[in-house]
This record gives C-alpha cells, structure tokens and sequence, in this order.
C-alpha cells in the first residue's frame, strides 16, 4: 500500500451510505464516498478532474461533518488488484478533517525614535541552566540522611566529657634538710682616715 496525503482539497459532494451485496450471502459491504474536485484551467478551457476517496467501516462517520465546497485535509492509502487480466485500484480514505489555513503573524512594531531595536529572542536547549549572579549562590541539593546518623555539634559548643574519678590524697611526709654551714664573716680592716695634704710652697716646679 501507498500512503498519500491532500491538503487544502475541494470537496465535490459527499455520498450516502452505500451498501454492496456480498456474493456469498453474508454480510453486505458498506462504504462512503469522498468525492474531491481537482480540476483546473487553462488557456481559458476547463478541465475537469474527480478523485473519489471511500471510507469504510467506523471511518464514514468523519463524513457527517464534511459537505461540498469545504477545504479538507486528507490521508489514505493506495492499493490494486488484478482481475481477468485488468488492474483495478482502490482509495481508501484513513481519516478528514478541515483545512485550517495559518495566520500570518503581524509585523514587528517600528523602533522609536532614539531607541534601539529589540534583540530577538532564543529558546534555552533542554536541560540549560543560567550561572548564578555574584550576588548569590545557587542552591545545594538536601541529601535524605541515613537512618540512625547524627550530626556532629557546631563549633560554638562541644558535648563535655565525663570528669575523671577522683584518687584519695596520699599523705606526703617531708624530712627536714640540715641547714648549710656558713662560714663566719671577717670584717675589712679599718685604714685610718688622713686628710690629703696641699702642695707646699717646695714642690712648686720654678726656683723660688
């Protein structure tokens, strides 16, 4: 099979339920026909072109909301089949729906006088984070903490240790050390005081 898709199609007419005698006398085949008008013109002579779609099964029910001279989308397959030596192709429509044509999008604002103009915009690639500003630090993640974990303590205070057993006092016993012997102490001999004498008048260095 062949996928084929139409788009922005004209819609000719839309037929009724159309049921088809089965030859073994089972159930009859039911479908509806799509009738899409592709003609087109020139040098002023028409031309005329009809391609006719069938959906079959749970799938006429996208018909109820299709009628003629709407603009469809449409997506089908293509198949064929030989019979007595002829090539007979089937369009089968696998679903329809209207054409919505796309709006086009109003020009940008002039600049105003003085100013400059916008810069434009650019998505961010998945999974992209901005850096920090240096004012701030990002966040660290919170990890869950095990079970039975404790925190140690802060600097500001530590837990106090268990005071040591205290040891009775044991009598200390001290002998008493001999004095050191001194030797007895002579006092300086007295030399007895004399007044200096003066110069006389014979000592002087010039004859007199």
């Amino acid at each position: 099979m062949i996928k084929f898709s139409a788009t922005n199609a004209l819609v000719h007419s839309v037929t009724p339920v159309i049921e088809i005698e089965s030859r073994s006398g089972g159930q009859p085949f039911c479908k509806r026909e799509l009738i899409i008008d592709d003609s087109w013109e020139k040098d002023g002579k028409l031309y005329t072109n009809f391609v006719s779609i069938e959906f079959t099964g749970d799938k006429m029910a996208q018909l109820d909301r299709i009628y003629p001279g709407m603009r469809v989308n449409v997506d089908g397959l293509l198949s064929g089949r030989e019979y007595n030596n002829r090539i007979y192709n089937t369009v089968s429509g696998q679903s329809v729906s209207p054409y919505q044509a796309q709006q086009p999008s109003a020009p940008a604002p002039a600049p105003m006088p003085g100013s400059y103009p916008q810069q434009p915009q650019y998505q961010q690639a998945p999974g992209y984070q901005a850096a920090p500003m240096p004012s701030g630090y990002p966040q660290q993640p919170q990890y869950q903490q095990a079970p039975g974990y404790q925190a140690a303590p802060m600097p500001s205070g530590y837990p106090q240790q268990p005071a040591a057993p205290a040891y009775p006092q044991q009598p200390q016993q001290y002998a008493p050390s001999p004095a050191p012997a001194t030797a007895p102490v002579t006092a300086p001999a007295q030399r007895p005081y004399s007044s200096p004498s003066s110069p006389g008048v014979n000592d002087l260095p010039f004859p007199h």
